[in-house]
């Protein structure tokens, strides 16, 4: 459906003649170069994030039972209430579930945002970094996930590394009961855990936490332009992060010639 409204809005802006302008331009923020034209996907994914935030919001209604135990869909497996909220690369899990058609759409669009969001540079906040179904931790672009370990409680980093970078062998090795495969098990998480953090944590640029008060019952997330709470996380701030996270082809080949992710 999406395409073809897409199809029907740009033959209507080009008067039936061939596109002068790539989409994406199009569709860019102004701040970001582009003429802020309506993203008709991210629109949608913005009221698809809208739905979810009304679920689990205050007050409790007789209408959210139902939809909070879809959401709650990928608990088992990874051991944690609200996975498919939490975790950010979960897309894969939630496709082979069996959620409904909607709330699957609902919940993609949910793990969007939380892959808009900033990496984590405080030793804090990389320690409470999960292990399984985190965009950061990957092998192969894959995310990592192992029942076994998430129904033992081996679930962030804190769980195999100490705050100065340290391995914590017994620790795993005594919770799993493995012995020698849990240090090879170990081994391929380490391989998978960003090098930066590894370097965060050993005291290498170490950024630590600023200490605030935050209520630990609330959603927060952190993107490019601030911090942010399902309480005041409004259609604009979602739509916004949606679109920054998507890079236009100078932008791209610009990072690619300095090797690094840039601000722009």
């Amino acid at each position: 459906i999406i395409e073809q409204l897409n199809s029907a809005m740009w033959n209507f802006v080009w008067d039936g003649k061939p596109e002068g302008v790539q989409r994406k331009i199009c569709t860019s923020l102004v701040e970001n170069g582009g003429m802020g034209l309506i993203d008709l996907e991210n629109f949608v994914d913005t009221r698809h994030i809208m739905v979810i935030r009304r679920i689990l919001q205050e007050p409790d209604e007789t209408w959210k039972v139902l939809p909070r135990k879809y959401i709650c869909g990928l608990d088992e497996l990874y051991c944690q209430t609200m996975s498919a909220i939490n975790l950010s690369n979960t897309v894969v899990e939630i496709e082979k579930s069996k959620i409904p058609l909607f709330y699957k759409q609902c919940l993609t669009s949910w793990q969007k945002l939380r892959q808009a969001e900033v990496e984590p540079e405080s030793i804090a906040d990389i320690m409470e970094q999960p292990l399984w179904g985190n965009r950061f931790i990957c092998i192969n672009d894959v995310p990592l996930i192992d029942k076994q370990w998430c129904g033992q409680s081996i679930l962030k980093i804190r769980d195999v590394l100490t705050e100065k970078g340290i391995v914590r062998h017994h620790h795993v090795s005594e919770k799993t009961g493995q012995g020698q495969n849990a240090l090879l098990k170990i081994n391929a998480i380490m391989k998978a855990i960003p090098k930066r953090w590894i370097s965060a944590l050993r005291g290498d640029h170490a950024v630590h936490a600023i200490e605030e008060e935050e209520d630990k019952g609330v959603l927060t997330f952190q993107f490019k332009e601030g911090i942010y709470s399902e309480n005041n996380l409004t259609s604009k701030i979602v739509y916004k992060s949606l679109k920054n996270t998507a890079k236009n082809r100078w932008q791209r080949q610009w990072e690619q010639e300095f090797g690094e992710e840039l601000e722009w």
